[in-house]
C-alpha cells in the first residue's frame, strides 16, 4: 500500500484497525489514523437531496393511488352485492 493511495474500506469494527483494499485487490489491516476522507462533493450531495425529495413525492403518490384503489375496490364490490338477493348469498339445500 503506497502514501496517497485510493482504498475501499471493508471493515472498520475495530476502532483502531481497519481493513481495506487497494487499487491492486490486496486486503490489508492497517492503523485508522493512516486514513484521511475528503469532504463530501457538493455536487453529488445535491443529487443526494433531490433523490431523497422524488423519493418522498414517490411515497406520497403511492399512498394516495393505494388509498384511491382502495375506495375504488370497495364502491366496486358495494355495486356488485347491492344486487344480490338472499337466494344467491345463501348456499343450496344439501340433500
Amino acid at each position: 500500500m503506497d502514501k496517497g493511495e485510493d482504498c475501499i474500506l471493508l471493515d472498520n469494527g475495530d476502532p483502531l484497525r481497519w481493513r481495506v483494499r487497494n487499487s491492486k485487490a490486496a486486503a490489508w489491516l492497517v492503523p485508522s489514523i493512516c486514513f484521511t476522507f475528503p469532504p463530501p462533493d457538493p455536487e453529488l450531495k445535491r443529487d443526494v437531496l433531490q433523490l431523497e425529495e422524488q423519493f418522498q413525492a414517490f411515497i406520497a403518490l403511492w399512498k394516495e393511488r393505494q388509498s384511491k384503489l382502495k375506495q375504488d375496490m370497495l364502491f366496486a364490490t358495494m355495486h356488485v352485492v347491492k344486487h344480490w338477493d338472499v337466494n344467491k348469498v345463501r348456499p343450496p339445500p344439501t340433500a
